[in-house]
């Protein structure tokens, strides 16, 4: 029979072994004078063999612990959470567990409900060092407990730090999963992918800081076995009994091989019993019964105790929006943590807070009460439909059919100079998933149709207009899809030429982004030299000389550059000799997209990726401010380096 199994459960930390029809011997005016209520409580623990009381104003995250049992009275009238008596305790606490309701409590004079937990212990590494094993404790000091725990750990030496690094990269190597079928590979793995087809693992690790070359080269030539080091004799590792995690965080060697070692749980007999009155409001006190002895070490700090949470939720909440779409990294590093909470780190204010996942489901929920519809299209619709904030005023349209097409946001912008305020104003904005012609072309009508609604205007083009009014030029950025979403849309408003033929009238190329396409190429100095002559070209049959030359050069694919760019619409809109565009319009009108760049540029003071809602409604509330459009999961060593993998494709 184990030792938890000898501990007699109820009889002997029960403050009440009264049946629960059996009147109180205490007179109920004891429950608020605390003098005669320790008295009487010193006497009742007589009995039970409890005679260490303590008072409580706040919960208790380490709580002491005896043989004979300690009664913890928490005094919780101000408390907003009155189950942080057990929520905030960081043992994890499980079975052997029961509760009952309506049971008397001599101590407090009223009926209570109990509930009983057994401390669940802790997890160790398998290779645990004999010292943590073996030790117990009933008093937890943080400050001497947890640094004092592996004071080799702070002095790891810098050999000793690279050979653990290179360790972690072999095991996230092996144990990255295949993009193509999520399966790893059982024989020698392919950690970086060539589209040359060649494969040489100098190539994967050079460069690499803290890694040890010949390391890493010996691991994968012999399967793990490694013959320069001695196996890991102890390890100091502590894991939570609550985590997940089942292996240790820390690669070993162990006969001769990498590898990750197993979790192993302890066991521990310590009994936490609690008697919650059934009534708060008359009884404001909470009794905890702690029993036993520890035979493990103190967890470290993993719960975030719950008036801290309840702070990170009002910084969320009453941060004027700006912390409607925060992530875990812009809570850390944003400049509100030092006026709340008075500290400029997170971690500085509970250890537990170091923990970036428990933030993030702490985030998580409060954006889910935020926003029970989400932050994306959906969200967007129910603020639509409920009009909040006068929202329709501002949107104009929303198309859902092709709610099915998956993908990031993006957002179209409609902008232009303004000559006689000297600023950029952006008019339309469009937020959508998708990028290929057709939903260009949605796009564009779907502006053509709001803009007639709103002016009571047909929209028009100088090229088609009899008046000669109506926009002249669109700068673009030789996006095809855009360009033929384009055509088909103004093929919509004038159908007497064809599609292509509005580009050829209306379209300029930006300069400055077919600088950088002929920068970024592959193709020689030579061949650069004369692309870039394209659009200073007199005449055309300088341009046709300039693709007569780069055939003569010879670079690889050059017949490739040549065939898009002697597109009809792409040759027009770099050089006006092919252009049917007005020649003075052609020389009037920019031949860059700064005037949108510019407009993006605010992102960086906004934020990138943010999500549709809150970044449809940013810009609603500058144009309602102003009445004016804005005018410009396990995260060890191996787990980290198993997750760069899969976001850099190195494999």
């Amino acid at each position: 029979m184990s030792d938890l199994e000898k501990t007699t459960d109820l009889e002997i930390i029960n403050i009440s072994s009264e049946s629960e029809d059996q009147e109180f011997s205490l007179p109920r005016e004891l429950v608020h004078n605390e003098e005669k209520l320790e008295k009487t409580l010193a006497l009742i623990n007589t009995i039970y063999h409890i005679t260490d009381i303590r008072h409580s104003l706040f919960p208790i995250e380490y709580p002491d612990s005896s043989n004979n049992g300690i009664a913890n009275v928490f005094h919780v009238e101000n408390w907003t959470n009155k189950k942080a008596v057990f929520s905030d305790i960081q043992y994890s606490l499980g079975k052997p567990s029961g509760a009952h309701s309506n049971v008397p409590c001599l101590f407090l004079g009223v009926k209570c409900k109990d509930e009983k937990k057994t401390c669940q212990g802790v997890k160790f590494c398998s290779i645990a060092a004999p010292d943590l094993i073996n030790m117990t404790h009933t008093v937890v000091d943080p400050d001497v407990d947890f640094s004092s725990r592996n004071p080799s750990f702070f002095t790891l030496s810098s050999l000793h730090q690279i050979r653990l690094n290179t360790q972690e990269e072999y095991l996230a190597a092996i144990k990255t999963k295949c993009c193509y079928n999520n399966y790893t590979c059982n024989g020698k793995p392919v950690v970086k992918y060539h589209k040359t087809n060649r494969c040489n693992i100098n190539q994967y690790i050079s460069g690499k800081p803290n890694i040890d070359e010949d390391l890493l080269k010996e691991l994968f030539r012999n399967e793990e076995r490694i013959s320069t080091i001695e196996d890991d004799k102890k390890c100091f590792t502590i894991i939570p009994s609550a985590s997940k995690k089942q292996e240790c965080p820390i690669p070993h060697v162990k006969d001769g091989k990498i590898e990750a070692l197993p979790l192993v749980k302890t066991g521990c007999n310590v009994i936490f019993h609690k008697y919650e009155p059934l009534d708060l409001e008359s009884c404001p006190y909470i009794v905890m019964v702690v029993k036993n002895t520890h035979s493990h070490p103190p967890p470290p700090p993993h719960r975030i105790p719950v008036h801290l949470q309840e702070n990170v939720k009002n910084l969320i909440k009453n941060s004027n929006d700006l912390l409607n779409d925060t992530t875990p990294r812009k809570l850390i590093s944003g400049p509100l943590i030092k006026a709340v909470f008075g500290e400029i780190v997170l971690s500085d204010i509970h250890a537990s807070m170091n923990n970036i996942d428990k933030l993030r489901n702490i985030v998580m929920k409060e954006q889910r009460l935020l926003h029970p519809h989400g932050q994306g299209i959906m969200g967007v619709v129910h603020a639509f439909n409920q009009n909040e904030a006068n929202l329709r005023d501002y949107i104009q349209r929303i198309n859902m059919s092709y709610k099915r097409v998956f993908g990031e946001m993006n957002e179209f912008e409609f902008n232009a100079y303004d000559e006689d305020n000297h600023s950029i104003v952006t008019f339309c904005r469009i937020f959508t998933n998708g990028s290929d012609s057709k939903i260009y072309q949605c796009m564009f009508m779907t502006f053509f149709e709001v803009y007639e609604n709103l002016t009571g205007e047909k929209p028009t083009f100088y090229h088609f207009n009899s008046e000669k009014k109506g926009w002249a030029a669109i700068i673009v950025d030789l996006d095809k899809g855009q360009a033929k979403g384009l055509s088909l849309a103004l093929n919509s408003l004038c159908n007497s030429i064809s599609a292509e033929q509005h580009l050829l009238y209306t379209l300029k190329s930006c300069l400055v982004h077919f600088e950088r396409n002929v920068r970024n190429s592959k193709y020689s100095d030579e061949s650069k030299f004369l692309m870039r002559q394209l659009p200073k070209a007199k005449t055309k049959d300088d341009v046709n000389f300039i693709f007569e030359q780069l055939e003569v050069i010879g670079d690889e694919k050059i017949n490739d550059w040549i065939a898009e760019y002697q597109t009809p619409w792409i040759l027009a809109s770099l050089n006006h000799n092919f252009s049917l565009m007005d020649h003075d319009i052609w020389m009037t009108t920019p031949f860059d997209t700064n005037v949108s760049e510019c407009s993006h540029a605010n992102v960086n003071r906004e934020g990138t990726r943010l999500r549709l809602k809150t970044a449809i409604f940013q810009r609603f509330h500058n144009y309602q401010q102003y009445n004016i459009p804005m005018s410009s999961k396990d995260k060890s060593g191996t787990k980290r380096k198993i997750e760069a993998n899969k976001r850099k494709g190195n494999y």
